[in-house]
């Protein structure tokens, strides 16, 4: 009997049958890009899954993993796993799988320097005045991102390429993460490790990297703002939930920093009637979580991903197993050995 894996991600997923398992895609929600099913409703849909692939939109729980008897992982073709209660998947021995490519973290450090170059050089004013017929004057300066500080929050995989990507540009590098004690060789003459206090009050640009938990959530709002230069700016393409949006559009409307940059979003897509779209497009950039997004990048997960779910199908254990504490549990219930 053939695997079934049962897909929230709809695309690229073609090879999967070609390996000889079952796929199943579930259709979207009905009620538009913002609808979501209920954990009732999901699981039922799930229900005949022995792989599910997640989506970066439904929270995976215990209540949606208990309606799916046969379940032995949730794999998904990306880094984040925010998405899904890895405590809950390892108290049922499923393993939680995620793709970690090195092309997934780089391309999200180049998006978050593309942010801030277009900020520092005011790229949508340069181009208004381009389209209006004029040159420009005085006032219409941008500014120069050499001996600009740049701060790091949260400096994992991705904060550490986001360093390598600011090499050669003479620009001050501080960071911050409380599970970060030492700066890897490489990058020990460029960045210096500093209070998440220091970071906010020396930054001309505030790079986010840190990962959504309970912990991280709201980190960055308006007393965290506060204490930010005025001239300052926020860029986060790691995950809406960690910044308050209400906090920033209200700092940038009052002038307590003085724009953003902004890939992720607490819902997305983004809704309409959010505050974000009211802000001066010329001091705030927003783009739909797609910025960091390349067919090679893409490529990358999905190989990864593929060979997860085939090793997953086979009774492996994949290497990329994000709740290792669940391997003894997993092999007992589907009688497998480490290979």
């Amino acid at each position: 009997m053939a695997v079934k894996v049962v897909s929230l991600f709809s695309r690229y997923l073609d090879r999967l049958e070609e390996a000889g398992l079952e796929l199943i895609n579930v259709p979207p929600p009905p009620g538009g890009p913002n609808a979501l099913y209920s954990d009732e409703e999901l699981g039922e849909r799930c229900r005949e899954a022995d792989i599910l692939v997640g989506d970066n939109r439904h929270y995976l729980n215990g209540a949606i993993m208990d309606r799916i008897p046969n379940l032995r992982a949730i794999i998904i073709p990306f880094i984040g796993v925010d998405k899904i209660d890895v405590p809950d998947a390892t108290a049922r021995d499923i393993f939680v799988v995620n793709s970690p490519t090195d092309e997934g973290f780089i391309q999200v450090a180049e998006a978050a320097m593309l942010l801030m170059l277009a900020l520092n050089k005011r790229m949508h004013h340069q181009e208004n005045l381009l389209r209006a017929g004029k040159r420009g004057g005085l006032e219409d300066m941008n500014d120069i991102f050499m001996g600009r500080t740049v701060g790091i929050l949260g400096f994992g995989r991705i904060g550490k390429h986001m360093a390598r990507r600011l090499q050669g540009w003479e620009v001050r590098v501080i960071a911050h993460d409380p599970y970060v004690t030492e700066v890897p060789d490489d990058l020990r003459s460029l960045v210096e490790l500093v209070s998440l206090e220091t970071l906010l009050r020396e930054s001309d640009f505030l790079t986010v990297h840190a990962v959504h938990t309970d912990e991280t959530r709201h980190m960055i709002g308006a007393r965290e703002l506060a204490m930010m230069k005025p001239t300052a700016y926020i860029i986060n393409t790691a995950r809406g939930a960690v910044c308050d949006e209400d906090a920033i559009a209200d700092a940038i409307e009052k002038g307590v920093i003085r724009g953003a940059g902004l890939d992720a979003f607490e819902v997305e897509p983004l809704p309409l009637d959010s505050r974000l779209r009211t802000l001066d497009p010329e001091r705030v950039i927003l783009t739909p979580h797609n910025l960091p997004h390349s067919a090679e990048g893409i490529a990358a997960n999905m190989a990864m991903f593929y060979a997860n779910v085939v090793a997953v199908a086979e009774g492996r254990v994949p290497d990329q197993v994000v709740n290792k504490e669940a391997i003894p549990g997993w092999q007992q219930r589907f009688a497998v050995a480490v290979k």
